[in-house]
């Protein structure tokens, strides 16, 4: 059923229900949810589990999530 799905979205990449959790959990944290909370949503007991293979940014990554939720980033905003 994915195989068709896929094909008729003209979708690369993989399709897949664990690429599906995968990019959930990627996504979530990406809009800023926390690393212990999806642990729990994704069932792993052990949050070193969740942090060791969702938490992995790229460099551009944490500079956009360091401005977003950084408590100095905001109070400059406020100067502005």
């Amino acid at each position: 059923m994915l195989k068709r799905l896929k094909a008729k979205a003209g979708v690369s990449g993989r399709v897949n229900p664990h690429s599906f959790r995968h990019n959930f959990a990627r996504e979530y944290l990406r809009n800023g949810g926390e690393v212990v909370t999806l642990a729990r949503l994704l069932g792993h007991e052990d949050v070193n589990t969740t942090a060791a293979f969702y938490a992995v940014f790229s460099k551009d990554e944490l500079q956009s999530q360091h401005m977003k939720f950084s408590p100095i980033s905001k109070w400059f905003e406020e100067e502005r």
